[in-house]
């Protein structure tokens, strides 16, 4: 499976900011579909979030994941990295 990694960060009115990665199929290209999914996570995890920025990473197609995200894209359309998460 082909896939796109989509950099994700969200800022709350407290100060946190999420970093995080939403893995989809190479397919998906329209971002209002992945921030979609980044706002479904951050639902997931009790986040809620003033700010949401994403960007399709240049150089971050690559054929194959852990089976794990493999996984969650097949349950959910998308994975996710968790990367940081800390305060400003």
């Amino acid at each position: 499976m082909k896939i796109s990694i989509w950099d994700i960060k969200a800022s709350s009115e407290d100060g946190m900011i999420m970093h995080f990665d939403i893995i989809v199929p190479i397919n998906i290209t329209n971002e209002k579909v992945v921030s979609t999914y980044a706002n479904d996570y951050l639902k997931k995890n009790f986040f809620s979030t003033s700010q949401l920025t994403s960007s399709k990473c240049s150089f971050c197609q690559i054929e194959s994941r852990s089976p794990h995200i493999i996984g969650q894209i097949h349950n959910t359309g998308y994975g996710v990295d968790e990367v940081k998460n800390y305060n400003t």
